[in-house]
């Protein structure tokens, strides 16, 4: 009958590496000197606890930080980081002033609906430096007469642009204007689902951040 010998290290011989061969790890020597004058016995302390102490502590210097910061805009942070709840009013966008277009706000600004003329009659819109009809160079700004009828609209049900999101919804129009061009603008005063196709309407200016803008209603 074949003997089972046990395996004896031999003294002087190496321990065992890897992750289980390793002791678990004691508090650190203040804490163990603490717990000897309060009587405490001496505890396993788990592998994780000092990265939860610094995550603990990162936290809490990050709010003290955070509570230094000033404030910025209309927002500001609390304690924890994060945004409070309150509105933030952002301004919506508007048309850039261009030196073709320069005249035609001009207009605006004292609720006049402009556009070019040539010298043959046609008229056009956006602004450009020569007629798009007969490409004539001899032209000039000329009061419109702001009325034309929908040529094509759609409502919108959602906002693409945080200032346009108390307004929902509104119709957005191709107003086909009296004197020929065609002219994209907002439909007011009137209910979106109202809005009809061949529906007359007339110019009305409102202002916006200090800009008035062409809009139309009803006529």
């Amino acid at each position: 009958m074949e003997r089972v010998r046990a395996h004896v290290p031999r003294p002087g011989a190496a321990r065992p590496r890897g992750r289980h061969a390793r002791p678990r790890r004691w508090l650190d020597r203040r804490r163990r000197r603490g717990d000897r004058v309060l009587g405490a016995r001496p505890r396993l302390q788990p592998r994780h606890r000092a990265r939860c102490l610094h995550g603990a502590r990162a936290r809490q210097s990050r709010a003290a930080h955070a509570a230094d910061l000033p404030a910025h805009g209309a927002r500001t942070l609390d304690a924890r980081g994060r945004r409070d709840a309150r509105q933030v009013t952002i301004a919506p966008p508007l048309p850039q002033r261009t030196p073709e277009s320069a005249l035609f706000w001009d207009g605006c600004a004292q609720e006049e609906l402009r556009l070019q003329r040539c010298a043959s009659g046609h008229w056009w819109f956006p602004p450009g430096r020569q007629c798009p009809e007969c490409w004539s160079a001899d032209w000039r700004w000329e009061r419109a007469s702001g009325r034309g009828t929908v040529f094509s609209f759609v409502v919108f049900q959602r906002s693409y642009h945080p200032a346009f999101r108390d307004a929902l919804p509104y119709a957005v129009a191709v107003i086909a204007l009296a004197e020929g061009p065609r002219f994209l603008s907002r439909v007011v005063e009137i209910a979106p689902d109202q809005v009809r196709v061949g529906m007359s309407v007339a110019v009305t200016f409102e202002e916006v951040a200090g800009t008035k803008l062409p809009l139309f209603r009803r006529a």
